[in-house]
């Protein structure tokens, strides 16, 4: 019986020794998710390997590797997510931390993670320290009154910390006391007049964010403070006969529909008063204020009985005062070619006609030309007499055009035909006395003759000079002295046609003499008239220095004069309303006509 149980304990050790040999399965899965590179699949794996065999040495040692590569790399994935921005923040930290301790479980002995775990957690105990000490620093601002500083903690609290558990109600404390102040600061800015004050104040408020029913209720009380506000105003501006300062502030009111019978009656009355007050200075003579007041009266009323009249009439006579005249008398010219000059100042003229300004005017050239002779060239007699402000002279002193021609002929062989001629080969026969048969006594050869065709390259060459002088009548003196020079080239090769030798005619074509001056005269005309041009670039800032410089003189009515003109030079030049000149301009006239009334 003891040999039996001998046997059988034999057996049962021999199969438990042959299955510890048998690789297990687990293993095999472990090596190959080790080698895909799944080395969460492959921890799973080994695990379940030392569950059957805690020795299991490979088992053992791969388990330390992956724990090593899996919390090292939730390590860098943890720093990497906290650095990606460059405020540390409550939620990046938060973040950060998660991805430790998802990790954790490759760490059971926390040996790998815990100091990095601790450290997160420290910090961000710390954050939420600091944040409230920074609530604290919010309410003790709050209750002194000192809104903006407790605005800058709070954003830095909420950067720092969306989430943190005091931030909604510091908010609402925020907004209800910053919210309070700012109202009394609307009303009372609008109780002053201060509209901007006012505006950007509600602007602010807005930005708190209160609820639709609230923002409501102080659109409300500042609608009506602010028609009250603008209605006293508009009050006292009419009784100072300010018409047109008042409509224009009611006109930029948002509350138009609120305050139309006001607007109505500042355009009826204002209307009656400038028309009454331009009618006052055409009598007085002074017609520059009398076509500002019809300006203010028509723009508040076109339809006022005479007010039209009295816009139009008025802007007839300061638009003869708008407008500029210049002279150009016939240039004089070589003794070779006299009527170059002409030629050259009728075609001056003709293209100042098309580029010039509004307002800048051309006088007739046949009455220039009989003043200058008559006078001997005195500018300033000839100036007072046509009443223009430029005289442009000018002195051609060059027109030429040269031609060159290198003609070179050329001599072409032509066959002709062919002809019959004595055959050498028969001379040679009939010399040797040899009997054979003889060869042809003659035989064709080609026929050739010689022509002379003529080729070759012409140059043309074209210069001209002219001396321009500008008189300005205001100054009283020659204000621009230069001379102006154009030069032209043009080659062109030809040749003869011999149709029988296949050679193909080249013609000339060059342009001719007259074609050649228009271009010379062009190429000058273009620089004169820049020139003259610029004597008239931006009218309305001349309009606006001069009318400046009276007043810096306090000549007030030669101011007013200057810009009664610039004005209506920028409405006919069509210059841009927000043209920064134009602007000047409209406001000095509001400035210094709202004002002195008769």
């Amino acid at each position: 019986m003891h040999r039996r149980l001998s046997f059988r304990l034999l057996i049962l050790l021999s199969l438990l020794l042959l299955s510890s040999c048998v690789p297990s399965p687990e293993l095999k899965l472990g090596k190959d998710a080790m080698a895909k590179g799944d080395l969460v699949t492959a921890y799973e794996h080994y695990l379940n390997v030392l569950k059957e065999s805690p020795s299991n040495k490979e088992a053992l040692t791969a388990l330390g590797r992956i724990r090593s590569q899996l919390t090292q790399t939730a390590r860098q994935d943890a720093a990497a997510r906290l650095q990606s921005s460059e405020v540390q923040t409550a939620p990046l930290l938060r973040s950060s931390l998660q991805i430790l301790k998802n990790a954790s479980r490759f760490d059971p002995d926390g040996s790998l993670l815990g100091n990095d775990i601790r450290q997160y957690e420290s910090r961000l105990v710390q954050m939420d320290t600091d944040n409230g000490h920074r609530a604290d620093q919010v309410r003790e601002l709050i209750q002194a009154r000192r809104f903006p500083e407790a605005r800058k903690i709070l954003n830095t609290i909420a950067q720092t910390d969306p989430d943190f558990e005091d931030l909604f109600r510091l908010n609402g404390e925020f907004r209800t006391g910053y919210g309070d102040l700012l109202e009394k600061q609307i009303m009372q800015a609008y109780k002053d007049g201060r509209l901007n004050e006012a505006r950007l104040a509600l602007a602010k408020w807005k930005s708190l964010g209160f609820d639709p029913a609230e923002q409501s209720r102080l659109q409300t009380e500042i609608k009506t403070q602010e028609i009250s506000s603008l209605q006293i105003k508009t009050r006292r501006l009419v009784r100072r006969k300010q018409y047109y300062t008042a409509y224009r502030e009611l006109n930029q009111s948002p509350f138009k529909g609120e305050i139309h019978d006001m607007m109505a009656e500042v355009r009826r009355d204002g209307a009656r008063f400038y028309l009454n007050q331009a009618l006052q200075r055409t009598a007085a003579g002074n017609i520059s204020r009398a076509y500002l007041e019809s300006v203010k009266g028509f723009e508040l009323n076109p339809e006022y009985p005479g007010m039209f009249e009295m816009h139009r009439d008025s802007r007839d006579k300061i638009l003869k005062q708008v407008q500029r005249y210049i002279a150009i008398p016939a240039f004089d010219s070589p003794k070779d070619n006299p009527d170059v000059g002409t030629q050259f100042s009728d075609a001056l003229i003709s293209y100042l006609f098309r580029i010039l300004p509004y307002g800048i005017n051309i006088v007739e050239r046949g009455k220039i030309d009989i003043l200058m002779e008559e006078h001997k060239r005195e500018f300033s007699q000839v100036a007072n007499i046509l009443n223009v402000d430029l005289i442009v002279t000018g002195n051609v002193s060059l027109l030429k055009i040269d031609r060159q021609d290198n003609q070179r002929q050329s001599t072409v062989r032509v066959p002709m035909g062919e002809k019959l001629a004595v055959n050498p080969e028969y001379e040679a026969f009939l010399q040797s006395g040899r009997t054979q048969k003889a060869p042809p006594k003659t035989v064709k050869v080609k026929e050739y003759g010689n022509f002379t065709i003529n080729k070759g390259n012409s140059v043309v060459k074209g210069f001209a000079g002219v001396a321009v002088r500008i008189f300005d009548t205001s100054k009283g003196r020659i204000t621009y002295a230069q001379e102006f020079n154009a030069n032209y080239q043009e080659e062109d090769e030809y040749q003869d046609a011999l149709e029988m030798a296949g050679i193909e005619g080249d013609p000339l074509t060059l342009s001719t003499d007259t074609e050649i001056s228009e271009k010379l005269r062009k190429n000058i005309v273009k620089q004169l008239a820049t020139v003259i041009q610029k004597q008239f670039e931006k009218r309305e800032k001349d309009f606006l220095e001069t009318a400046r410089y009276h007043l810096s003189r306090r000549e007030k009515d030669l101011a007013v004069k200057e810009l009664a003109r610039g004005f209506l030079y920028c409405v006919k030049a069509k210059i841009a309303p927000k043209d920064p000149d134009f602007t000047h301009i409209r406001e000095n006239i509001i400035k210094l006509t709202e004002t002195d009334y008769l």
